[in-house]
């Protein structure tokens, strides 16, 4: 599925995107708030400034993704791949991260505030 077409769903108010491809994609700026994302595969995607709010990307791959100033707040993110994921200034507001694994990446001033993090394996 090209970007086109996802946004083209999306404004038509589909929100089941389960295991669709967009990795090395530009989405800078998308707003797929609410979407479901489980499965997907966002490797190596530029998200910056996306909106992700209530977004559901369980089992996602989102190595080495760039959400620098996203918006990722009540975000399921349960058992996602985050290794070397940039969420620098992003907002994680009760987001669901639970075990979650991140090796290399950054969290530098990401809002964390009321986010679970239980079994996440977070690692610098």
């Amino acid at each position: 599925m090209d970007i086109k077409e996802l946004l083209q769903r999306y404004a038509a108010g589909e929100r089941n995107f389960t295991g669709i491809n967009l990795s090395y994609k530009n989405l800078t700026g998308i707003d797929l708030s609410e979407a479901d994302l489980s499965k997907t595969y966002l490797r190596w995607s530029e998200l910056h400034g996306a909106n992700l709010k209530g977004a559901i990307l369980r089992d996602a791959r989102l190595d080495n993704i760039r959400l620098r100033h996203a918006v990722l707040d009540e975000a399921d993110l349960r058992n996602a791949n985050l290794d070397e994921a940039n969420f620098e200034s992003a907002s994680l507001k009760k987001a669901n991260l639970a075990n979650c694994r991140m090796t290399e990446g950054s969290l530098e001033n990401a809002n964390l505030e009321g986010a679970n993090l239980q079994g996440a394996i977070i690692v610098d």
